[in-house]
């Protein structure tokens, strides 16, 4: 089982990179917005902790599977140590259910800010998070918070592998020829 978890800021690419990297591997998209849509059809509202719940629930059920892997797009605050704790319980999962076949990719995706705000409202981000727009970053990014790494936080170890890509001069294309490639994911 590969489980692989693509973060970085708003707008750098993260849910576009993990769709289009689906299609040229064996491994799933996880896309959060589903189950938001889910409890927007039926209780009128988005409820954070049922979407925690849900989201454990939907791991422990997929680790069941014969699917060969995961691949999840996450806004992951570095400043929050919540956010630590829903990576260890994913981690966790995936361990318990394949306690040496459990391969744990992080993927770091980072542009400048002027790129990011043009990828902002793009026509793919706005079909993947289904929205028609997106208010500008400066109103969503705040300076307590923390999306990509400080140097030489992050390496590749016995537990997980680690790049980190710079995707201001890349197309998504390139960017999944890249991870692919670095993680050896062809079919």
């Amino acid at each position: 089982m590969k489980l692989i978890i693509i973060f970085g800021p708003e707008a750098v690419g993260k849910t576009t990179v993990a769709y289009e990297l689906s299609k040229y591997t064996n491994l799933k998209f996880y896309n959060e917005r589903l189950l938001e849509d889910l409890q927007e059809k039926f209780m009128g509202v988005v409820d954070p902790y049922l979407t925690y719940k849900l989201r454990g629930n939907l791991l422990e059920g997929f680790v069941r599977t014969k699917n060969e892997g995961l691949i999840i797009p996450y806004k992951w605050n570095l400043a929050n140590y919540e956010d630590d704790d829903y990576l260890e319980v994913i981690r966790n999962i995936l361990k318990c259910a394949y306690p040496r076949h459990t391969h744990l990719c992080f993927i770091e995706l980072a542009a400048n800010k002027e790129v990011r705000e043009q990828r902002n409202n793009n026509s793919m981000r706005k079909f993947l998070k289904g929205q028609d727009s997106f208010p500008p970053l400066d109103e969503v990014e705040s300076p307590l918070n923390r999306y990509n790494s400080f140097p030489d936080e992050f390496h590749s170890n016995a537990d997980h592998k680690y790049l980190y890509l710079d995707t201001t001069y890349m197309t998504v294309s390139e960017t999944v020829r890249k991870i692919m490639t670095e993680l050896n994911l062809y079919k």
